[in-house]
């Protein structure tokens, strides 16, 4: 039901999307476009920031708390 919803709010032809960046490098014979580069560089910087958030502020180290409670 909503597959049909979106196919009839959005059209049944499938869309693509502009690349931010243009242009690729190639490391070690493999093709790697700027999109995806920037795409894992941001996936390392949120992944930082998710580690930070949970090991250096007060919340989350009460988020490691309620897990870490073993009351059902």
């Amino acid at each position: 039901m909503l597959q049909t919803g979106a196919q009839v709010i959005f059209g049944a032809q499938p869309r693509g999307m502009k690349e931010v960046f243009q242009g690729s490098v190639s490391i070690l014979h493999a093709n790697l476009s700027d999109s995806r580069i920037a795409a894992g560089r941001l996936s390392m910087i949120l992944v930082v920031c998710v580690y930070l958030f949970i090991y250096r502020t007060k919340l989350g180290k009460a988020l490691q708390a309620v897990a870490q409670d073993g009351r059902p």
